[in-house]
């Protein structure tokens, strides 16, 4: 018989404690943009045309200032503006 979705995948017996081991796996993309102005369709061509969409995207080093905005369809954009001295 199959294991079904989020079922354990081994257990341990060891006297009264019982312990499960689960096995998660999650894909992350890092890039380091140097300004997604550039070259930010190039970025979401590549991540359009992966096999496997990574779960998680970091991207660092945007240039983006505050009134600009980046969307990447499937995803959360979660931004962090650098202060300008």
């Amino acid at each position: 018989m199959g294991r079904s979705e989020g079922e354990p995948r081994e257990s341990v017996e060891s006297g009264n404690i019982r312990g499960w081991f689960i096995m998660i796996m999650v894909i992350l993309l890092q890039w380091n943009a140097r300004s997604v102005l550039a070259s930010g369709q190039e970025f979401k061509h590549y991540v359009r045309e992966m096999a496997v969409k990574p779960d998680v995207i970091c991207v660092q080093e945007t240039w983006l200032k505050p009134n600009l905005d980046s969307v990447v369809y499937g995803y959360t954009v979660i931004m962090t503006d650098h202060d300008e001295d």
